[in-house]
């Protein structure tokens, strides 16, 4: 299972000082993938368009590594959650040169986000223009996409093998089935696990929380599914061999190691602390067989997510 560190609160609820404790820690532990956008923070304030960019460029440039695999997403024109994009062959070239330039040997990846076209001419020329961008060693991928069905075909058409594919996976809601046949092709990194941060006990979310900043509400709503976590909690407590269920996250992340059609996870941390639970407990859900705990989470997120985004 990759770990890629995620940076999309990142000078957001994030301040850069723990951003770059952020790195360190990831680093430290042997990790080397990070998922950025152009338009991260997606915050809705104009003055903080690229931001998590650029503090990924600093802690890089300050520490002089050049082994870092930045995958870095493009198309999104601004951080107010609209749909303006440009994936055009002379704009993706432009920003590409942008990367190369910013991160040097760090670029691993470079992925078409936020893409709302369903015209197949448009997508083919991005398709193209992706298919010169991997013979020249880059890996290339896909993030967003509002009609996967379209871009499957073209995967096989230019001989694209194992593309990366980032999409929303958790016990909530799994784009997984969305993408059906181009996921099947693809490397999948899942993001989204913790469902923008939900808790068990309701009592203990921040102002700062990335579920608070996101929902603008002071206490985000509760839903039924949490009131089964807790009803698995107290019979997993009875069990030696049962994986720890005292956070929400542990129940996602091991959620997420087990899912099939899962090859990597995007891991968030708003702080030192949470990275290194994070790390951690993806370490122990590793070593745990799938069955029968797996089992359980599967069966709770087919009954509490919706019936075309089930896995």
């Amino acid at each position: 299972m990759d770990l890629m560190l995620g940076t999309a609160m990142w000078g957001w609820t994030t301040p850069a000082q723990d951003c770059y404790e952020l790195l360190d820690t990831f680093y430290g532990r042997g990790h080397r993938l990070v998922d950025a956008a152009t338009n991260y923070p997606i915050n809705k304030r104009p003055e903080d368009f690229r931001a998590s960019e650029t503090i990924l460029r600093q802690w890089i440039q300050a520490n002089g590594v050049s082994d870092l695999q930045v995958c870095m997403k493009v198309g999104s024109l601004d951080n107010m959650f609209t749909p303006d994009h440009n994936l055009t062959p002379s704009f993706l070239l432009f920003n590409l040169e942008h990367y190369r330039q910013h991160f040097g040997d760090n670029l691993a990846c470079f992925m078409i986000h936020w893409d709302n076209r369903s015209e197949p001419e448009a997508i083919e020329e991005s398709i193209v223009t992706l298919s010169r961008i991997r013979k020249t060693g880059l890996n290339i991928g896909f993030s967003g996409l509002k009609h996967p069905e379209v871009y499957q075909p073209f995967l096989t058409k230019y001989e694209l093998s194992t593309p990366w594919l980032q999409l929303k996976h958790n016990l909530l809601y799994s784009d997984r089935p969305r993408y059906g046949s181009l996921a099947d092709a693809c490397r999948v990194f899942a993001y989204g696990l913790n469902a923008g941060g939900l808790k068990l006990d309701a009592g203990k979310y921040r102002s700062d929380s990335s579920l608070v900043a996101r929902s603008g509400k002071e206490q985000p709503d509760t839903p039924p599914l949490i009131k089964e976590l807790l009803a698995l909690q107290k019979d997993w407590e009875q069990h030696t061999d049962a994986p720890s269920l005292q956070a929400f996250y542990q129940a996602a992340l091991l959620f997420g190691v087990h899912s099939p059609g899962i090859q990597g996870l995007i891991l968030g941390g708003r702080n030192r602390k949470q990275l290194i639970n994070n790390l951690n407990t993806v370490e122990q859900m590793q070593a745990l067989p799938a069955s029968p705990w797996f089992d359980e989470l599967h069966a709770l997120h087919q009954r509490h997510a919706p019936a075309d985004r089930v896995i």
